[in-house]
């Protein structure tokens, strides 16, 4: 094998070392591109979950609203029962004794009702307190939230990245396998070229074959060396 033959195939070696490496760089590639994907789908997943449970708490707030005003109108319900009471009480004289025997009756409903309205003002405040805590708690999801965003927008940017690298990378790898395939061609025509050379040789007068092979080598230097 010549000198020239040996630079070839080194040539040839190198360049596909090279495509070696760059399909190494373009399945890495690929690895980053689909987990950037799952991140991605992950984080759409809770933001979807955020924004159910946002409207979960919203829904929660609207219910607690209407009891807390139902309960104040039964409040105030109540209240005009007791004044209602108070003046069937500063009735008419005439009716004091049975007034009186419906006193007791009246006092206790009233008693109950006051029992109530106790009862309903310690739940109101822990309504209250709920909501406060709802309250919160979605103020803390939407910070979240915002969180969860600006993450999926950073990996939105990784990603295309990726995908400028990776159409890079195949870029690189097709031009490779054109050289190579270009080195391939040149080979051949070299080798064409020396057995050319060798059946030259067997059929030249003994008298030429210094003259002949130096003809042969230099047509083969032109080839190798032509653009």
């Amino acid at each position: 094998m010549s000198r020239k033959d040996i630079k070839s195939e080194g040539k040839i070696l190198h360049i596909e070392e090279d495509t070696r490496r760059i399909n190494e760089r373009a399945v890495k590639a690929e690895g980053e591109v689909e987990t950037l994907k799952q991140a991605i789908a992950k984080l759409n997943e809770e933001k979807e979950a955020a924004d159910l449970q946002n409207q979960q708490c919203l829904e929660t707030i609207s219910t607690l609203e209407h009891k807390i005003a139902s309960a104040q109108e039964e409040a105030r319900r109540l209240h005009s029962e007791i004044d209602d009471g108070i003046a069937n009480l500063k009735g008419s004289e005439e009716k004091c004794i049975l007034l009186t025997q419906s006193n007791q009756t009246l006092q206790s409903e009233l008693e109950s009702l006051v029992q109530k309205m106790e009862s309903q003002g310690e739940e109101l405040t822990e309504k209250q307190q709920e909501l406060g805590r709802l309250w919160t708690s979605i103020q803390e999801e939407r910070l979240r939230f915002m969180e969860a965003e600006t993450a999926f927008q950073t990996l939105q940017h990784l990603h295309s990245h990726s995908q400028e690298k990776l159409r890079s990378m195949y870029s690189e790898l097709q031009d490779g396998a054109l050289i190579m395939k270009d080195m391939e061609t040149r080979n051949q025509v070299l080798e064409d070229e020396v057995q050319n050379s060798k059946e030259e040789n067997k059929r030249l007068s003994p008298e030429f074959p210094a003259r002949a092979c130096c003809s042969s080598l230099s047509h083969t230097n032109h080839l190798m060396f032509e653009p």
